[in-house]
């Protein structure tokens, strides 16, 4: 069973998930806009991706430590979890 601050963290991990990905979306509907403008801004365009994949691999981030928390055993932290 975890302990009370484990579940704490994960749900503090799963909140930070959950605005990675609403920011995810955020910028990719922003950069369908900007292909729509004639002629489209191409460096406002790869900005945009450039923050999706920045937020993507942030989001991938919190999801190792969320599997990390999952490792728990005995309220111990397995050798392998990363917990920021």
């Amino acid at each position: 069973m975890m302990h009370t601050e484990h579940v704490g963290a994960a749900s503090d991990n799963m909140a930070e998930v959950t605005q990675r990905i609403a920011t995810i979306v955020t910028y990719a509907q922003a950069a369908r806009k900007l292909l729509d403008h004639r002629p489209p801004d191409l460096d406002e365009v790869r900005q945009a991706l450039d923050c999706i994949v920045r937020d993507g691999y942030l989001a991938g981030d919190v999801i190792y430590r969320i599997r990390g928390l999952r490792a728990l055993q005995g309220g111990e932290l397995s050798a392998n979890v990363a917990v920021a």
